[in-house]
């Protein structure tokens, strides 16, 4: 199996999504439906159908995400000229562009941490919160809410829990997160799939990058996975894999159609 299927099928597996959402699958669409307007839980995963019956697919996408931003992911095992035209037909804009990228574990060189730095898996909740206060460091996202008790708790459960399938290590330095990174386990497919690494702005150029790389594919030797891949944005984090030796595959998109909100009157 070629790594641009098996980079597609570890979005098929939705084990981690929060139990606010509910899962349609069926062997031509697969998709996620939440209450909350978050893109990444109302999103398009699979689509195996012709062309002609893509309107009537998105259609029934459309109801299900009204009023919340939908997003599809479209990849080479689904990209079609049908598939686009549908799309822009419901109004959905291309927004992001990803390669994908691959590893072999067993080729890696690993990097060690910079003095002073530490890499640990996230085994406390001192450590989820670390990781979760360095990507948010990280991605400049002041916007994004806080974790609530129970989010907290299951984050901390899946990475501990026995037979884990969920990997994620914090960088610190005296005292405090520099950095993180996660990933997850499919091990029908003996891959990992790599997701959030990530070095705060001030902590960055010194190999904290790829100290919390060799921690992760460390991990994944571990574990007995021959490979670890992700998708990397185009332009952003594309150049920075690829100097870890990734290597470049196909091309991933996100397909976005916006939210539809009623205007609320000014209440003043």
């Amino acid at each position: 199996m070629d790594v641009d299927a098996i980079l597609e099928q570890t979005q098929w597996d939705t084990f981690w999504m929060p139990p606010d959402c509910r899962i349609i699958d069926r062997p031509e669409l697969q998709y996620s439906v939440c209450a909350r307007d978050v893109e990444s839980l109302n999103i398009v995963t699979r689509i195996r159908a012709p062309d002609p019956e893509l309107p009537r697919l998105f259609d029934e996408v459309a109801a299900a995400h009204a009023g919340r931003t939908s997003r599809v992911l479209v990849v080479p095992g689904n990209r079609t000229d049908g598939l686009i035209e549908t799309l822009q037909g419901h109004d959905y804009r291309l927004t992001h562009e990803h390669g994908a990228f691959s590893l072999n574990v067993s080729a890696y060189e690993p990097r060690e941490a910079p003095p002073g730095v530490v890499v640990r898996p996230v085994r406390t909740r001192q450590d989820v919160e670390g990781a979760y206060e360095a990507a948010r460091r990280a991605f400049d996202n002041d916007t994004t809410p806080e974790r609530t008790e129970d989010e907290l708790r299951e984050h901390l459960r899946r990475c501990t829990m026995p037979g884990a399938r969920v990997v994620r290590v914090v960088a610190w330095e005296r005292g405090k997160p520099v950095g993180s990174g996660g990933f997850t386990i499919y091990p029908k497919l003996k891959f990992g799939f790599l997701w959030a690494g990530c070095v705060v702005p001030e902590a960055r150029g010194r190999g904290i990058y790829s100290a919390v790389l060799t921690a992760r594919v460390r991990e994944a030797q571990r574990r007995g996975l021959h490979q670890v891949g992700l998708y990397a944005r185009l332009g952003t984090s594309a150049p920075i894999v690829e100097k870890q030796g990734f290597v470049r595959h196909g091309r991933m998109e996100y397909w976005d159609h916006a939210a539809e909100r009623k205007r609320i009157p000014n209440s003043q």
